[in-house]
């Protein structure tokens, strides 16, 4: 058994915030050992072929670490073409390749080794096999903390948290640059209920967007520490629900979690934009509605940002 994300429920009896998944596919999740106990003669029949299932959804997917190259020189093949180059890996059995002006090199390491092995390298990219980094996180402790304890720090001034601001109230605050937490800023949007991570995932899941691990980040004294990888939506939701995933072993630190922070649907799917409201706090203009020279702009600017606790 190992801790699983809150907002699950419990396979066995239905409780809320199952605090255990299958240590075994870790896709299904209990809030007791003992409920795993009772679940497992009809759970073991679906827990192997969910296994399979999550093998085969990763046979063809991979990741990208961004600035990032791993055995500088020591190449396997060369490939103009990065659909050729993925065909090869999957092949040979290879765990991956690097992209750089315009041409793949691949690499005849497995996929952990590559990750144990990459280092910095500016206008390179190192792509993995997923299923192979998959299995690796199948193999550790794969799940992210559910929440993390409220750090106080010395000196630090009080923000209020408020609920039902007057428009004009809001604009006082601006204009005195006096910050406020806003508890009711996503009332009424369908959205919240709407937008689980499952749902997301389903529908969106081929998506591929950057994930870091770092923020904010300062070009000056940052550069080299942070990480930044593209996956799809259905990776990264794997990731933050504790399912064996490839950016789980991507993950440097236990503190240091990817949040995906650049998701841009808006353009892609407009109707998404009928699930939030910009009408209670923000600027009116910040979410771009009907057409105009702007629309294209605004809405490829106009992004989702999502993360697991710890997110910064």
């Amino acid at each position: 058994m190992s801790g699983a994300a809150a907002g699950s429920r419990c396979a066995h009896c239905s409780r809320l915030d199952a605090a255990f998944s299958c240590s075994r596919c870790r896709c299904t999740r209990f809030c007791s050992p003992e409920c795993q106990r009772l679940a497992w003669p009809a759970h073991k029949v679906h827990c192997g072929q969910t296994i399979q299932s999550t093998a085969q959804q990763g046979a063809e997917e991979w990741v990208k670490i961004v600035g990032t190259d791993a055995f500088p020189g020591a190449d396997a093949g060369k490939f103009a073409d990065v659909e050729a180059a993925k065909r090869e890996c999957l092949r040979l059995g290879l765990g991956g390749f690097v992209t750089w002006g315009g041409a793949a090199f691949l690499r005849r390491q497995p996929a952990p080794e590559l990750v144990a092995a990459a280092r910095p390298a500016q206008g390179a990219t190192l792509w993995l096999s997923v299923a192979q980094l998959t299995e690796l996180s199948r193999a550790r402790a794969a799940l992210l903390p559910t929440q993390l304890p409220e750090v106080i720090v010395d000196g630090a001034r009080l923000v209020q948290k408020c609920s039902g601001l007057s428009e004009d109230e809001m604009t006082d605050r601006f204009r005195k640059s006096v910050p406020v937490v806003l508890t009711d800023s996503q009332e009424g949007w369908p959205a919240r209920e709407k937008w689980t991570f499952k749902w997301l995932s389903d529908n969106f899941g081929d998506e591929e967007m950057p994930c870091s691990d770092l923020a904010p980040f300062f070009k000056q004294s940052d550069r080299g520490k942070i990480r930044t990888v593209k996956a799809s939506m259905r990776e990264f939701v794997n990731y933050v629900q504790g399912q064996p995933s490839a950016l789980r072993s991507l993950q440097t630190h236990d503190e240091r979690v990817f949040y995906a922070n650049g998701w841009a649907p808006f353009l892609e799917h407009p109707e998404l934009l009928k699930d939030v409201s910009d009408r209670l706090y923000c600027v009116q203009d910040s979410i771009p509605r009907g057409d105009g020279p702007g629309k294209i702009f605004n809405a490829s600017l106009t992004k989702v940002f999502l993360g697991p606790a710890g997110t910064v």
